[in-house]
């Protein structure tokens, strides 16, 4: 929703898989052009407009929460695939999985190539030679011990960057390697309290080599991060729920392209959320939360959200609500210093605020409308622009701005779903 950016990262949007956060260490979001394995992939939640008063930084213009399978989403003999399409493309893999009352245990693998679309017209680049191949392969395994899920995995992407058309490239590549570890414990205490804890540590490394088409200049880049929650959720009566948080976020950076000083550093972000749904009557929902999020680089950020639901009746409802939200830069933005960019560490988050109104109607059970709209104020945007000033071997740099310019967005969303049959779905 609104403005993404001249970017390939999408930082203004925060990622989850399985509700963990996966933005990367180095760029701040996630590479669209990365391959997430469809076979584990139960379904995709996205919510719309500003997340940060309960997720923090990213949380912009929007959530991904990628859900992955348990063995019970898929056949009890295993899943096996071996495909081939368009550009030479290969996938193979795997998922298998059993479970019992108290233990569950799901393996994925696989292995995947593909030639790439060459995208690049070759007009505009004569003398280019084909540039897109791609590898990559997963390892994922998911356990369940009663109320502890353990999932362990590891990613390898080999990927060759075609560019662009104002920036060609026939020899840039990257590889980038991630092991990770995530922990999560689930209980209902009593009728009144469920606790949730989350423990991630992830270990991405990325190998740039012959970076912008410079031969022989290559680029390594090392990063952790810890990301640690807990959240309890109280019901003191049946109308209301209190939902409290707290977390720790340590990401760890070690980039050879990084300004010196700034090669090595520790990001901690401690962090803390309230938020109460209080139902009035069976009609009318209020909720209200607050997140703030603390930074060694910069000022505290508080993230409000109210929001208001009227149901007219069992089959419509009105609501409305306001959010702030916020993005802080990323390392590269802050701290690079390549042959084509160069950081700035002046910057500051870019902040938004939202304003939304919405109605929906559900005439009968097999058809629904919706139709949302929205104004967006987003302040101190961070844009990155070619300034030929700076010195460099391209006779000028990339560097990343903040003007003091504030952009607004106003817009409407409609979404209509019809069930025509039992399995057959449209929207």
């Amino acid at each position: 929703r609104g403005m993404l950016g001249a970017e390939v990262v999408s930082t203004r949007i925060l990622w989850l898989m399985d509700g963990i956060r996966i933005n990367d260490v180095r760029d701040g979001g996630v590479w669209q052009d990365i391959c997430f394995p469809l076979d584990m992939i139960k379904r995709i939640e996205i919510i719309l407009g500003p997340g940060s008063a309960l997720y923090g930084s990213n949380a912009f213009q929007g959530v991904i929460n990628i859900i992955t399978k348990s063995p019970k989403d898929m056949n009890k003999n295993g899943e096996y695939f071996v495909s081939y399409g368009s550009f030479n493309t290969w996938k193979t893999g795997v998922v298998y999985g059993k479970e019992a009352e108290d233990f569950s245990l799901m393996i994925n693998a696989s292995v995947n190539r593909t030639d790439g679309p060459e995208l690049l017209p070759n007009n505009y680049t004569p003398d280019y030679e084909p540039h897109s191949e791609r590898k990559w392969r997963y390892l994922r395994t998911k356990m369940r011990y009663k109320d502890l899920t353990v999932s362990l995995g590891q990613e390898t992407k080999i990927t060759d960057f075609s560019g662009a058309e104002f920036f060609p490239s026939s020899k840039y590549g990257w590889d980038r390697e991630e092991h990770y570890a995530t922990f999560i414990y689930a209980k209902p205490v009593s009728d009144k309290l469920d606790i949730k804890a989350e423990l991630d540590y992830r270990t991405p490394q990325e190998y740039f080599y012959d970076y912008s088409d410079f031969v022989g200049l290559n680029v390594l880049i090392r990063e952790y991060k810890w990301d640690n929650n807990i959240q309890f959720r109280y019901r003191p009566i049946d109308a209301n729920e209190i939902m409290l948080g707290l977390g720790y976020r340590q990401e760890w950076i070690n980039a050879e392209e990084f300004s010196e000083g700034m090669k090595e550093h520790t990001i901690n972000n401690p962090n803390a959320f309230i938020q109460n749904e209080l139902k009035i009557k069976d009609n009318f929902t209020i909720t209200a939360g607050i997140r703030v999020d603390t930074h060694e680089g910069y000022e505290n950020q508080f993230s409000p959200r109210i929001g208001f639901v009227y149901k007219p009746s069992q089959k419509s409802f009105i609501r409305t609500s306001y959010g702030h939200a916020f993005r802080e830069p990323a390392n590269w933005q802050l701290y690079v210093d390549q042959v084509d960019n160069m950081g700035n560490p002046d910057l500051k988050p870019e902040s938004l605020d939202t304003y939304e109104c919405g109605f929906g109607l559900n005439p009968f059970d097999n058809l629904s409308f919706r139709l949302d709209t929205f104004y967006m104020r987003i302040k101190d945007i961070i844009s990155d622009y070619w300034d030929p000033t700076i010195p460099g071997p391209l006779n000028g740099r990339f560097h990343p701005t903040q003007t003091g310019l504030d952009v607004i967005f106003k817009g409407f969303e409609f979404e209509t779903k019809a069930k025509i049959k039992t399995s057959v779905s449209g929207f």
